[in-house]
C-alpha cells in the first residue's frame, strides 16, 4: 500500500483492500504489502470486486478476469 486508507480517494483495489483489512482488525501502513483476490471484475459494488479472504479465508476468483489478465501477460512476452 503506497498511503493510509483515508487517503485514498478512487475506490481502487488498494483502497478496498485496506478498508477490508481494517474492517478485519488488521493494521496495514504504507510500504506494506496486502494480498487480494479479484472476485468479480463486473461487480456494481467495487467493494464486492475484491476480498482478502477476511476472517473466512474462503475467496471465489473471478476466473474470466485472471484468464484475461494471463493472456495479457504472455502476449507482452511473445
Amino acid at each position: 500500500m503506497s498511503r493510509e486508507a483515508e487517503e485514498y480517494r478512487v475506490e481502487k483495489c488498494a483502497s478496498l483492500v485496506m478498508r477490508e483489512l481494517i474492517a478485519d482488525s488488521v493494521n496495514i501502513h504504507p510500504g506494506e504489502k496486502g494480498g487480494y483476490a479479484i472476485t468479480d471484475e463486473k461487480a456494481k459494488n467495487s467493494a464486492e470486486g475484491v476480498s482478502t479472504g477476511g476472517s473466512s479465508g474462503e475467496v471465489r476468483y473471478d476466473q474470466k478476469e485472471y484468464l484475461k489478465k494471463l493472456k495479457a501477460a504472455t502476449e507482452e512476452v511473445k
